[in-house]
């Protein structure tokens, strides 16, 4: 609070942003603006901080009494129902201390409404709300039957109204509340004696009465559409401060697009303003930007037909129709031609101020002589006319998308398009102005040689194929040359059409923009994360390929690097993409086990080329201090949560809700225990240390299946990486001439090229518990490559004819790591020993994924 209420109080550095995150305190105003909380601030308002960090507005809570729940008859402010007004303004500042002081640094005013706007065109869409609200109507519906049912006064209920059978059904017939007052209910509660009806959302403007609403739902739709397009229209404003400023409108706010789609830009605005963006996800407003350029229809410096009016020259008795119309007027011969702008100076070299000769480098046509003649006839005149034609045709007007005038002036004016007023600055508003006519008030000349913007965005309309014409009755404040106020003068206008700027998408880029009006003022931030030619991630493209859920303890030098005090800080998740092009994992999230969005990612992380890894971590700075910062590592994240050391189910769901991979893995077979780290008493460990890494993951296995994974060939994993690799070899070749093939070798992790003993299959006889029972079976234990890209099953035999004929057969029982980037594996027979034949062969059939 010392921070916030100091004269210092906005610097980045060691002002308030030293002591919150800044981002709570804007997401809580703005769930308590948009739904009216009338707990809000003053009540019901929590914070929290976790250590050494910063204090959070968060959680949000009790919102019972919010969307139009503020009654007058409950003993509230009327306003309070309304879906206008900020709910701020009508508690003062002793009920909320922070934001309005906050509200007071301009660039928490831009962040709040950049996040406004992020929030407008997702959650806060009204598409999104809709359907938010039917999927948790359609929870309590399953199923409504025609008839009617008495209501609370007796009467019966006409409409569409809920079988028992379901939870409303049973609401209604317990409590029959449907046109009942209860306390706060919002005005026209008799009204809505239906719970739900047909609605359009298309329907609801500005003007729309959500208490004429005949259904509670429709009410709460109505409700919410009429409140967010009151935020809508205060867009950069808060409190006194009004200012409806809104930020470009796109016809795509992200997604996978076909290279060479066309993004248009539209500035919304009727003061239109520049449109400035970015392709590279930087903030136009850091600068850097380029801009969109509109049409100059009238240039600042182009040529001018005026004339100074009087009695012996026609201007006397010339009508505004004459004055700003498309035809010439009736004494167009008494015109003269010039350069803007018009204007002179008082050119005193003695005088003082140094603003009396500011006008100079603006003026094209010195007027003075004429508007100052400094003889009975013409008498000096404190007016002129200014008539400005320009030619269009209909495909360039339906091109534009806004008008914009900007003109500099000195010290008055009004500007006629095609023969309508379209703005007046200075003079007398309700007045109709003579031909000689001052303005009577001056405009500060340091302010007249600043482009000012008039406002005319709304006059689109009055243009017309052909010939145009902008029109203008210009006035000084005094005619007398001896005048303070006569001294000099300008008039220099420009006039743009605003154009729906387009821009060739070509390859994937993170679009930024805003638009910057005539005084200086940033609009809110848009933005689009456009991805060329990728595809959305699928259960047929996006595999988990990797899972260390439960790591090894830090070390004394890894927790002096991160701070980690904790095993599970070093957990991770690996995501890959197995298809050959391009995938986008935008609004993907994992949402069982741990939970992770990827809208929270940046776009570079949200992508994954072909064959590429993603990697998901519990804690960024751990992770960091035990595999380091290779750029083949990329992490994508943060995820919450913790990964359960015996064994859970992980869900990643797709943008549109599909399952992308739903699985449970396990510490027990056939799942591969050593991932599962084990100690002694004395915090030795005794197994595990790997991960779990999925065997052959281009072939998209079960991930369900144990057997589809293996332990990783190092301790604590490959991170980003494969720890497989394929055999590169021919099958039947023998490098080292020792007779055992390079594929037999590879798979069991024996030399090729030096002839060692090959580890063959280890047979001998075993007791094993086959349903709660010890038997004597059969045991063949085979090793393997944890790094071959292979498959390696043993074969039995009782004749060397037919192998695995169903006569006899092997059934997995474990592996173990051999910590040499070896694991043996134990197979037994699935019958006891007494009941095989007397002589069997044991092999191993090994395959090249």
């Amino acid at each position: 609070e010392a921070a916030l209420y100091s004269t210092t109080f906005a610097d980045p550095v060691n002002g308030y942003a030293k002591f919150i995150d800044v981002d709570s305190f804007i997401d809580v105003h703005l769930w308590v603006e948009m739904f009216k909380q009338i707990d809000g601030y003053r009540l019901s308002t929590y914070f929290t901080k976790d250590r050494a960090g910063k204090l959070k507005a968060l959680p949000i809570w009790d919102y019972n009494l919010c969307i139009g729940n503020g009654s007058p008859a409950g003993g509230y402010a009327a306003t309070l129902e309304q879906p206008t007004e900020w709910y701020y303004t009508q508690l003062g500042n002793d009920a909320n201390p922070y934001h309005p002081r906050l509200f007071q640094d301009p660039l928490f005013l831009r962040r709040y409404w950049d996040r406004y706007w992020e929030l407008r065109r997702s959650m806060f869409s009204n598409a999104s709300m809709m359907a938010a609200i039917d999927g948790y109507a359609s929870q309590l519906r399953a199923g409504v039957t025609t008839g009617t049912v008495t209501n609370g006064t007796g009467g019966a209920w006409p409409a569409t109204v809920p079988s028992l059978d379901v939870p409303i059904g049973r609401h209604n017939a317990r409590w029959q509340r449907l046109g009942q007052y209860d306390w706060p209910n919002a005005t026209g509660t008799a009204l809505r004696t239906a719970w739900d009806g047909a609605f359009d959302p298309a329907t609801v403007t500005a003007g729309t009465n959500p208490f004429a609403a005949t259904s509670e739902i429709s009410f709460v739709k109505t409700w919410l559409i009429r409140r967010l397009l009151w935020m809508d229209g205060m867009s950069m404003s808060y409190a006194g401060s009004v200012k409806n400023f809104q930020p470009p409108v796109l016809n795509s706010y992200g997604g996978t697009v076909n290279s060479g789609f066309t993004l248009s830009i539209t500035d919304p605005n009727a003061a239109a303003g520049t449109i400035y963006y970015t392709t590279d996800g930087t903030d136009p407003a850091l600068g850097g930007g380029q801009v969109f350029s509109g049409v100059v229809l009238v240039s600042e410096t182009g040529p001018v037909s005026y004339l100074v009016p009087s009695t012996t020259n026609g201007g006397s008795t010339l009508s505004r129709a004459q004055l700003s119309g498309v035809a010439a007027p009736p004494n167009a011969a008494n015109w003269l031609n010039g350069t803007l702008g018009l204007g002179y100076d008082y050119n005193d070299p003695s005088a003082t101020p140094a603003n009396d000769v500011l006008f100079g480098p603006y003026i094209g046509t010195n007027v003075k002589s004429v508007m100052q003649p400094g003889t009975a006839a013409p008498p000096n005149n404190a007016s002129i006319y200014l008539r400005l034609p320009f030619t269009l045709t209909q495909g360039q007007i339906d091109s534009f998308t806004t008008l914009k005038l900007l003109v500099r002036y000195d010290d008055s004016y009004i500007a006629y398009l095609n023969g309508t007023e379209v703005a007046r600055k200075g003079f007398n508003v309700s007045s109709t102005p003579a031909y000689n006519s001052a303005s009577g008030i001056t405009h500060a000349d340091a302010l007249a040689i600043v482009f000012e913007d008039a406002a005319i965005g709304g006059f689109k309309n009055l243009l017309v194929p052909g010939n145009n014409v902008l029109a203008f009755h210009a006035m000084n404040a005094s005619a007398s040359i001896t005048s303070a106020s006569g001294k000099d003068f300008l008039i220099q206008p420009r006039l743009e059409a605003g154009v729906a700027a387009s821009l060739v998408v070509n390859q994937t880029m993170q679009f930024r923009a805003r638009i910057l009006d005539a005084g200086g003022t940033w609009s809110p931030l848009t933005t689009a994360d456009l991805v060329v030619n990728a595809v959305p991630a699928s259960a047929s493209n996006i595999v988990v390929s990797e899972i260390n859920y439960n790591p090894a303890a830090p070390t004394v030098a890894e927790t002096a690097a991160s701070g980690a005090n904790n095993a599970n800080d070093f957990e991770f998740l690996e995501i890959m993409n197995i298809s050959n092009q391009t995938v986008d994992l935008t609004d993907c999230q994992i949402d069982t086990g741990v939970t992770f969005l990827w809208s929270s990612a940046p776009l570079n992380r949200r992508l994954l080329a072909p064959g590429a890894r993603l990697v998901l971590v519990e804690n960024p700075a751990a992770f960091a201090a035990r595999y380091g910062s290779s750029p083949s590592i990329v992490l994508g994240g943060t995820f919450s949560g913790n990964l359960s050391n015996g064994g859970e189910a992980l869900r990643v769901l797709a943008a549109n809700g599909s399952v992308i991979k739903s699985f449970t893995y396990d510490d027990v077979e056939p799942w591969p225990v050593d991932a599962d780290l084990d100690l002694n008493a004395s915090g030795q460990v005794v197994r595990g240390g790997y991960t779990l890494v999925l065997n052959n993951p281009a072939a998209n296995p079960d991930h369900n299946n144990g057997r589809n994974w293996h332990s990783s060939v190092t301790l604590g994993g490959s991170p980003g990486a494969a720890d497989l690799s394929a055999f590169s070899g021919t099958n039947t070749g023998d490098t080292d001439n020792d007779g055992v093939p390079d594929l037999v070798e590879f798979a069991v992790g024996s030399s090729s090229s030096s002839g060692t003993q090959i580890r063959l299959p280890a047979v001998s006889q075993g007791t094993f518990t086959v349903g709660g029972v010890a038997q004597t079976c059969l045991s063949v234990a085979i090793t393997r490559n944890l790094a071959a890209n292979v498959s390696v099953v043993p074969q039995v035999s009782a004749s060397l004819a037919a192998w695995d004929d169903g006569s006899v057969a092997l059934t997995y029982v474990s592996t173990h790591n051999n910590g040499d980037g070896t694991a043996t594996e134990v197979w037994r027979s699935t019958q006891p020993v007494s009941a095989l034949p007397d002589r069997l062969f044991v092999r191993t059939l090994i395959s090249s994924n």
